[in-house]
């Protein structure tokens, strides 16, 4: 794999970062019946396997949200052997996101500057690729988590309205959901965790979580909230919320950075704040670059 990405890497470094993410994400798609052919990529090993809100976890590597953000590349991530795959941000309709130039090298750092702000192309979009990946037979090979968000140009006031028509459409496809209320890339997002305005949000998404799950007749799909630092002390027990997951990108600073840019810095989080962590019931996980497999150690 090592020698695989050495040998890409100048040709998509030749590239506009986004233009590169997004031919990435494509090629995933394209050569999945060939990576699901190719050995050394999936690994099936019962010391990594994890149960965790009676979801199971083949391993617990997974592409975090951001990364496919329209879900257009599902067996090829499942094929590359990834424990589980985020796909989100997603809103309830397409959205441009902000404008380009948004996506940044820092090359010296493994890092990035990001600040695309919830570009996707919509529920009802990503629900028709995630059927397809269904009747495919790949949606259910590892956990999809399904990251949800507000529209840029909606107030926080009407946040809720945002979230639960995401997932009215995702729901059918999620083994759990996640609220993204951190992006600094979309304004008002972070007035969401508030505690008031986030107990008004978890009370409409496990509502809905759990009326679909009677009316279905499965299980609710575990829910969460990603903030920014320590969701665990904002979120009311009454909410009995399962995930938290951390969010650890920090923002940029100075102007020195990629040439004065604002946005999230993603990347090698190994001397950040990367690595899983637990909070009695609740699993944390943080999304970050990995560059080999010792910085999965937790100390």
């Amino acid at each position: 794999m090592s020698r695989l990405m050495g040998a890409l890497r100048p040709a998509l470094f030749s590239l506009d970062p986004e233009t590169a993410h997004a031919a990435a994400v494509r090629a995933a798609g394209l050569a999945a019946p060939v990576l699901a052919r190719t050995p050394g990529f999936r690994v099936s090993d019962p010391r990594l396997r994890e149960t965790v809100w009676a979801v199971d976890f083949p391993n617990p590597v997974g592409l975090a949200a951001g990364y496919d953000k329209w879900g257009a590349a599902i067996a090829g991530w499942h094929a590359l052997g990834f424990g589980f795959v985020e796909v989100g941000t997603v809103t309830p309709g397409p959205q441009e996101g902000n404008p380009a130039p948004r996506l940044f090298r820092l090359p010296d750092d493994d890092a990035l500057i990001n600040r695309m702000g919830f570009n996707n192309d919509g529920a009802p979009a990503t629900a028709n690729r995630l059927a397809a990946a269904a009747r495919g037979g790949w949606l259910r090979r590892v956990p999809l988590g399904v990251n949800i968000g507000k529209h840029k140009t909606t107030t926080a006031e009407l946040a809720v309205r945002d979230y639960t028509a995401a997932l009215d459409r995702l729901w059918p496809y999620a083994s759990y959901v996640v609220m993204n209320v951190s992006s600094p890339n979309t304004p008002g997002l972070r007035e969401l965790q508030g505690a008031s305005a986030l107990a008004g949000l978890l009370d409409a998404v496990i509502e809905m979580n759990r009326d679909k799950a009677v009316m279905t007749g499965q299980r609710p799909r575990p829910e969460g909230a990603a903030e920014h630092d320590r969701p665990d002390q904002r979120i009311h027990p009454a909410h009995e919320i399962q995930h938290a997951a951390h969010d650890k990108t920090q923002p940029a600073r100075g102007c020195e950075i990629a040439r004065g840019q604002k946005g999230q810095r993603q990347g090698d989080q190994r001397r950040a704040k990367g690595a899983e962590e637990r909070h009695q019931d609740r699993l944390a996980h943080g999304p970050g670059h990995i560059p080999v497999a010792p910085d999965l150690v937790v100390p």
